[in-house]
């Protein structure tokens, strides 16, 4: 699409989208909160775990190219 196209769409979402939001009731409240799942309990190891295994396959494709 040409740049003026890209601009007049983004304006007029920009102009539209809050207006959109903020015109809807807020949803009603609900019970006592759900029970939290098993993963939530050790979510931080998992982060670690994800990095450690995320530095590795960097280290490694780093070192075969």
């Amino acid at each position: 699409m040409r740049p003026q196209i890209v601009k007049i769409l983004v304006l007029g979402l920009s102009l539209l989208l809050p207006n959109l939001a903020f015109a809807q009731d807020p949803p009603p409240p609900t019970g006592p909160p759900p029970p939290g799942f098993p993963i939530d309990a050790n979510i931080i190891v998992l982060i670690i775990l994800g990095l450690a295994y995320g530095a590795f396959v960097a280290y490694k494709r780093r070192r075969l190219s």
